[in-house]
């Protein structure tokens, strides 16, 4: 008696550009979302994640800065949690989309590190560049020394 079985597999379409002969850096990311900043209403959540929709597209896509530069440069979605996945398909490494994909979750104290970057992704989408500058109060930073 034969058994008739069937490929359960499922099949996941997975494209992806060659990453070898295209890169990105963090720089070219934040001159870029200047240049795409109006095509989307960009907003800070409840937890301070910087999102986006496209303008008058009523489908709630919502982007981060990373899967907005890879919908413009490759035409691809990239919903929410492959945002890797949208990294890679413009030749960002993956070390510049995890400080990206950090300072674009949290909310971050000015200086070095992830919160000069939060600021340089904050001014690159909001209100053409002057957003964090006007919105957050300065921040002064206390070191407490216990002995």
């Amino acid at each position: 008696m034969a058994a008739n079985v069937g490929n359960v597999n499922q099949i996941v379409e997975h494209a992806e550009n060659n990453v070898a002969t295209q890169t990105m850096t963090t720089k070219q990311i934040i001159a870029e979302l200047r240049d795409i900043s109006n095509a989307f209403e960009w907003r800070l959540t409840s937890q301070q994640r910087i999102q986006g929709s496209l303008k008058g597209n009523s489908d709630d896509r919502v982007f981060d800065p990373i899967t907005a530069v890879a919908y413009f440069r490759t035409g691809r979605f990239f919903p929410e949690g492959q945002t890797s996945a949208a990294a890679r398909g413009v030749g960002l490494s993956f070390i510049d989309s995890v400080e990206i994909v950090a300072a674009c979750g949290y909310g971050f104290a000015p200086g070095a590190g992830p919160g000069e970057l939060r600021r340089d992704l904050m001014n690159a989408v909001f209100s053409g560049g002057e957003y964090f500058a006007r919105s957050t109060p300065t921040l002064v930073e206390r070191t407490v020394i216990t002995h």
